[in-house]
């Protein structure tokens, strides 16, 4: 078994689907919400600014498009997207949710999803895996 139990499942439960529509929508929904996480993760602090969020999203767009020398293996082919842009969306989410863990108090809920986060993104992918405990470690001593 790889390190990879997480995106395993979710990419054989993609193709169970006998729906080819439904499988499409999954899959090109990660895309655009790993972008958009990625340019908001700098108004953790604050409500975000849409127009400085929209630009950012756009030159993502446009360097993801243009800079991936694998566009069809990580985008366009089911498992490919599974295996790739699904860990870094689970790892991007995490890293907003640590930004905001560190610099305000949190509920009890979002401790929650910040464990179960840490939970899926150690299980996603074997080099997002370290990093998720080496993050984890940081910001909890950080906070000690």
């Amino acid at each position: 078994m790889s390190g990879r139990v997480i995106v395993d499942y979710i990419s054989s439960a993609i193709l169970q689907i006998n729906n080819r529509f439904l499988m499409v929508i999954l899959t090109s929904l990660v895309i655009p919400i790993f972008i958009y996480v990625i340019a908001t993760i700098p108004f953790y602090k604050q409500a975000i600014n849409y127009r400085k969020a929209a630009t950012t999203i756009w030159l993502l767009f446009i360097i993801v498009l243009t800079t991936n020398p694998a566009l069809g293996d990580t985008f366009f082919w089911i498992v490919g997207e599974t295996n790739y842009i699904l860990p870094l969306l689970v790892f991007a989410v995490y890293i907003k949710f640590i930004f905001i863990y560190i610099n305000s108090v949190i509920a009890y809920k979002q401790a929650i999803w910040l464990g179960v986060l840490a939970f899926l993104g150690g299980l996603s992918n074997e080099s997002t895996s370290l990093m998720v405990i080496y993050l984890t470690a940081c910001s909890s001593y950080y906070l000690l």
